[in-house]
């Protein structure tokens, strides 16, 4: 049977840590398994880790638009490549690392392990949270935790729908009666 995972982020900040609820569910019939909550730790470095990968990254397209117009440039595209890849193995880590089974955030794992027991079970993984740099952190790198352990994972990322209000002012209402 396959399972839903939604991971919603509750508050807090990468300086005093984030207040996350875990709710599992039976995707068939969405009926509710679990419903924990945890907080996950401190993590003061993760946005500029994330910094210093955007500006490699950023660095790259700019040189390669630059080139368009430009021949026989001395910078090599394999340096700023492999400043890219350390970078990104850097901010996958420090990731990985954060989300790790440690302290408050023990008894969500805990809850994972216990409820999604089969290995080759479809799971959808799906992140809520309302905090900009968290949607913009490249955090399905915590699928290969799914992907070892659970061969048919994949995690998205919510993204509410906000709907226009409309103001509309009735001036006037005719009627016979």
């Amino acid at each position: 049977m396959a399972k839903l995972v939604l991971f919603k982020i509750l508050g807090g900040d990468f300086k005093s840590g984030f207040f996350v609820n875990v709710q599992i569910f039976n995707e068939d019939n969405r009926v509710l398994i679990e419903d924990i909550e945890g907080k996950l730790p401190p993590a003061q470095d993760l946005p500029n880790h994330y910094a210093n990968w955007q500006s490699f990254y950023r660095q790259m397209v700019s040189q390669r638009s630059t080139r368009l117009s430009v021949k026989n440039t001395a910078i090599t595209d394999s340096e700023i490549i492999a400043e890219i890849k350390k970078a990104k193995e850097n901010l996958h880590f420090q990731i990985n690392n954060w989300l790790k089974p440690d302290g408050n955030f023990t008894p969500i794992w805990t809850a994972i392990l216990t409820n999604l027991k089969d290995e080759n079970e479809e799971i959808r993984v799906i992140l809520k949270t309302d905090d900009i740099q968290l949607r913009r952190l490249p955090l399905f790198v915590w699928e290969d935790f799914f992907e070892e352990r659970y061969h048919r994972s994949e995690m998205g990322l919510y993204l509410p729908v906000k709907s226009k209000s409309i103001e509309l002012k009735i001036i006037t209402i005719k009627s016979k009666y």
